[in-house]
């Protein structure tokens, strides 16, 4: 609250108007460069997330297509979310059509978002995706 009270007597005061308005205004571009550097980093997570599972699931249905094993499949499609350094969060296959639902997720990398409980959500993606293995 000092800091704050401190920043409007910058503001208002004749000997420190043109520090107190330089000061002011650097702080709202540092807080904007956050929003924009945090906001791009899960941006590329979420992105990055939706590209390795549509692999995995691609992945996941060759290699069914190869062996006649979901087992061997859903370890594919595993290893292939863990060398992208993502987690292998679901795994399912319909014995219809033999469709494989598959998931993986991933935390952004933030500055300051994963300090805020209100961000805890935004940072976790996860993406699933379908595929038909025939």
């Amino acid at each position: 609250m000092r800091i704050i009270t401190t920043l409007k007597e910058l503001g208002k005061g004749e000997d420190g108007s043109f520090l107190g308005t330089a000061i002011i205004l650097a702080l709202v571009f540092a807080v904007i460069g956050i929003f924009i550097i945090d906001g791009t980093s899960v941006y590329y997570t979420w992105q990055s997330a939706n590209d390795v599972t549509e692999q995995a699931t691609r992945l996941a249905a060759f290699t069914y297509n190869e062996t006649r094993s979901d087992a061997q499949a859903e370890n594919k499609a595993a290893d292939l979310c863990e060398e992208n350094n993502m987690v292998f969060t679901s795994f399912s296959v319909n014995r219809y059509g033999h469709t494989f639902d598959i998931g993986c997720s991933k935390d952004a990398d933030t500055l300051v978002f994963k300090y805020l409980p209100v961000f805890k959500d935004l940072i976790h993606q996860e993406a699933k995706k379908s595929s038909d293995s025939l």
